[in-house]
Order: structure tokens, then sequence, then C-alpha cells
């Protein structure tokens, strides 16, 4: 490729043509524009053509950080803006792209903070990613016929109020839409398959999303902390919904799941608007602490083989494993079924209004973090039965001063007890010499004012008998 100097970078007779622009000549016989040189016009106007050659490129880096432009024009004869061309250049208000251009690189305008709108032709294809990142002035876009858009492609465009992903887009990147905290809408077009990975996390003033009739799956954190949607109108072609997708999703209010298969762990987590939510026969995978801190009732259908619903609880199939006490529920007391063993990982958890909870002689298993944040509990009896207090069982249950522990307890995992600060009294169903072989994680007494147990042939200081007073 040959290269030039410079190149006037005016081309209107109403803009004063500027010297300065480098270009070179490339392999096609096309120049492109690969600085702006000494060029110092706050109007752009790249020409058509240089030396009889089309201009089809403005190269990568060729007005950055030019923070005395304001406005530029692009020729018809451009088909790319490579990347990085125009980042940083804080100053830019208008972009005037033409029907030409298919193509817009990485980061080709991230940080142009002034830049109010992004109206793309039908010829522009591909959106690489960061393209338009942290544009926070940008109140408008046109995504024209887009069909890729890349990772982070308008992550942090906090003026953007609504966007509609048109049917044309077929791939949608990682955080895409991202911490666009004035987003107030985004509609969906009908080709996508999956909303990915945290696409519209942290718009925190987004009130409606509508998911095209394509989407089979919504990533992980998709949603997450749209604090204040309402609206969300999924399609029937949709799968999975992975974890913690609408995680605080605070005021959404009702929820049609259609024909779900699988929900991921937290997928719902802390949505505390919704009142009811109603589990489909299609339903086969449900993730722990799915719809904890939140709704006030989950319903199953009764053709649903793998889940069954009762008094408003959600249970496994075979009716054994308690998985998700309703904690939006303003009841105080809550006596576990009789024909339970398990209490599931989150089962209980955050479930703040509960002082009271009674578990049946039948539970052999306590999950991880089955009752952590139950704030308001004041005491629980272990059954014999448990042999293994598990991870964050109990984690900040800060009224919890009364634990009766079972007989056949081997196992106090870590921080099974963390942040209980009022826990001054544990009862244990069995002799002291019993209790010296409780293999304990933690420190008892460093992470709680518990002092001493009680067991069946006296009351030991904890210090010296816990893990067989090598603690």
């Amino acid at each position: 490729m040959n290269q030039n100097p410079s190149y006037p970078c005016g081309a209107s007779d109403a803009i004063t043509p500027a010297f300065g622009v480098n270009y070179i000549i490339l392999d096609d016989d096309t120049c492109e524009i690969c600085n702006v040189g000494t060029c110092k016009n706050k109007i752009i106007a790249i020409p058509e053509q240089i030396e009889n050659r089309p201009v089809s490129t403005i190269g990568k880096y060729a007005f950055s950080d030019c923070p005395w432009i304001t406005e530029v024009i692009i020729p018809d004869s451009v088909t790319r803006i490579e990347d990085s061309a125009f980042y940083s250049s804080k100053s830019l208000k208008t972009v005037r792209i033409p029907h030409s251009v298919t193509y817009i690189g990485e980061s080709a305008f991230g940080f142009c903070e002034r830049l109010e709108s992004v109206y793309l032709p039908d010829s522009v294809t591909e959106i690489a990613k960061k393209a338009f990142q942290f544009c926070t002035g940008l109140k408008s876009v046109h995504l024209g016929c887009v069909r890729t858009i890349g990772d982070e492609a308008f992550f942090g465009c906090n003026q953007l109020k609504h966007i509609v992903i048109p049917d044309s887009v077929t791939e949608l990147g990682v955080s895409a839409f991202e911490n666009c905290k004035e987003l107030e809408s985004a509609v969906i077009g009908n080709s996508l398959k999956t909303v990915p990975k945290d696409a519209f996390g942290m718009c925190e003033n987004l009130v409606r999303a509508v998911i095209g009739n394509a989407v089979r799956t919504i990533g992980r954190a998709a949603f997450f902390y749209c604090e204040k949607l309402s609206e969300l109108i999924l399609p029937d072609s949709l799968q999975t919904i992975e974890e913690v997708a609408f995680r605080h999703c605070e005021d959404l209010k009702s929820l049609h799941l259609g024909k779900v298969t699988s929900i991921g762990f937290g997928a719902f987590n802390a949505c505390h608007g919704l009142s009811s939510v109603t589990i489909p026969a299609s339903v086969t995978s449900i993730g722990d602490w799915a719809f904890s801190y939140g709704a006030a009732e989950i319903l199953v259908s009764p053709e649903n083989l793998h889940f069954m619903s009762i008094d408003g609880n959600l249970y496994s199939g075979d009716g054994k494993t308690l998985l998700q006490y309703a904690a939006g529920k303003r009841d105080a007391s809550f006596t576990v079924p009789d024909h339970i063993t398990k209490i599931a990982n989150s089962a209980f958890l955050y479930c703040k209004n509960l002082r009271e909870i009674i578990l049946p002689p039948s539970v052999t298993e306590i999950g991880q973090c089955a009752f952590q944040g139950c704030e308001q509990l004041a005491s629980v009896e272990i059954p014999d039965a448990v042999k293994e207090i598990a991870i964050n069982a109990f984690k900040d249950c800060q009224n919890l001063s009364r634990v009766t522990v079972g007989s056949a307890v081997e196992r106090i995992d870590i921080d099974a007890f963390y942040g209980c600060e009022k826990l001054t009294a544990m009862i244990y169903n069995g002799k002291k010499k019993n209790f010296c072989k409780i293999h304990i994680l933690n420190d008892l007494t460093k992470q709680t004012p518990l002092r001493e147990v009680k067991c069946k042939n006296g009351t030991f200081a904890l210090s010296a008998i816990q893990n067989g007073g090598r603690s």
C-alpha cells in the first residue's frame, strides 16, 4: 500500500477545507483515512475520493481523542468504520453514517460523551463490541437492519430511554445494554434466540421488556437489578431462564412462564412485588433460591410431575423435599409437614417474618443457607436424624437465641451460625463425649456469644469441649 501525507478534510462549499488528514492507499486501490494529522476543523467532511480513488475506510484511531471535532460527514463511498475510529472524541455530537457502511468497529465511538443520536442505515450488518460504550449523552438509537450487536456495544449509555432490537438481529453480545441507567423500555425482535448474560443488567429504570418469540434462553443476570421492571412479556418459545436472570426486579408483579423447562438458581430472587407464581407443567428443573425473598405464593400446575405445591410452598414431586418456602408470606410460624426428609439449600432464605419454624423428626438433611437471614427466628430444634448443619445454615439469624442440636450431628460446617449475635443457649441431645466428636469448622465462641453447651450429663464450657477441646 502507498502512503500519502495529507488531503483536505473539507469537501463542501459550506465547509472550509482543512488540510492535514493523512491517508493510505489500500491494496484494492481504495483509500483509508488513517489519522487526523494537522486538521483542526470542527466539522469534518470526509471526501468521497482522493486522487480519483474512492475513500472506503475510516481507519483505526483515525479521529480518536480529537476534542475539537463536533460533527463528521461520511461519504457514500465508505464501507467500514474501523476500531476506535472516533474513540473519546468528547465534543462529537453528530455523525452522518451513509447507506454504504456495513461495519462499525470495536470502540469506534466509545466515550463520545456528547453524541446524541445514532441512525444506522440498513446497510450496517455488524456493530462490534464496545462500539458506543459510555456514550453518556446518547438519547436515541435506530438499529436499521443490523444482524450482530457485540459485547458491551451500548454499555453505560445513560441517557438512552428506549431501544428496539429489530427482527434482523440474530446475535446480541454480553452486556450489550448493561448499565443504561435511564432505559425505560426494551423490545427484542423475533430472530434472536438468546438474550445473553448481563444484556440489560443494572438498567434500574427499565419498566417494560418484551422478549421476541424466537428466544429460547435468557442468560445469567440478563435483567439483574432492573428494579422498576413491572411489565415482562415472555414468549412461549422460552425454555431456559438462567441463574439470577431477574434477580432484584423488585416491581415485577406478575409472571407468565409459558413453556419454560428450566429455571436457574436465584432467577427471581428478591422480586418482592410478585404475589403469586405458577410453575407450569413443562418445568423440570428449578435451582436453589429461585424465588427466595420474594413471592408470597408458589403454585404448581397439577400436570407437573417434578414439583408440587402445598399451602403455597414449593416441594419436590415426591413430596419429600421442601424446596422453597414462599418468603413473601406474613405468617410468624411454620410447621414443616411430617413427611419431609430434606430442607433444601436456601429453602427459608431471608424469610424475615418467621419467628418459629418447627422441624419434624423425619428431617435428615438441612441444606446450605437453609435458614440464612431469618432475622426474627428465635429458636430452633434440629431433629435427631440430622447429621450435618451445613454451610451458612443459620447465618445472620440475628434474633436466634436458642438452638437444640440433635444427637446424630457429626459436623457443624463453616459459618453455620455466623452473625447469630444473640445465640446464648445450645442444648445437645446427647452426652458430652459425643459432642466432643462433632467436627465444628468455626470456633463458635468467636462467631457467637455462646459460651456453654447443655448436654444430657451436664453443662460444659464450649471452649473446653468443642472439637474435643482443641479449638
